[in-house]
């Protein structure tokens, strides 16, 4: 249902009783939970939204907008940027930039890589233990995987 632009919530003791609680237009690429129950899911209308429990029901809420659209990742992390400022997602996708967004009274998104081509997927690990973050691995149509740690 990702391509579909739908989320649907299913009880597994209950399979047929799924319901559509969110629907993004242009279709969904990916997802990373939130670490508190919760997911933040992208889009490729450029959108990245934090799906949180909201009684029997899940609450969407629309955290940035990439204005180059075509997401095709987000991870979640600890992601200290060359400012010094610290994000705490990151997304990727056709815009061929990984970007980290740092919360705020505004989200602001700092360009952390330019790729050479699209984007395909991202992740967040912990490979370098003691350097104050998360590592981001990025794929891509440009046929490598880059590794990208904290500064």
């Amino acid at each position: 249902l990702m391509k579909g632009g739908r989320t649907v919530l299913v009880d597994v003791d209950a399979p047929g009783t799924g319901r559509v609680v969110h629907e993004e237009a242009g279709g969904l690429s990916r997802a990373c939970d939130d670490g508190a129950g919760g997911a933040y899911v992208c889009g490729y209308e450029g959108r990245v939204v934090h799906l949180v429990a909201d009684g029997d029901a899940l609450k969407a809420e629309v955290v940035w907008t990439d204005p180059a659209k075509g997401l095709r990742g987000v991870a979640r992390g600890t992601f200290p940027c060359p400012s010094g400022a610290k994000g705490t997602l990151a997304v990727y996708g056709y815009a061929q930039v990984c970007r980290v967004l740092v919360p705020g009274a505004e989200v602001r998104a700092v360009d952390v890589f330019r790729d050479t081509a699209n984007g395909h997927g991202l992740v967040a690990a912990e490979l370098v233990a003691g350097n104050g973050g998360d590592e981001l691995v990025l794929a891509s149509y440009s046929n490598r995987i880059v590794v990208l740690t904290p500064p």
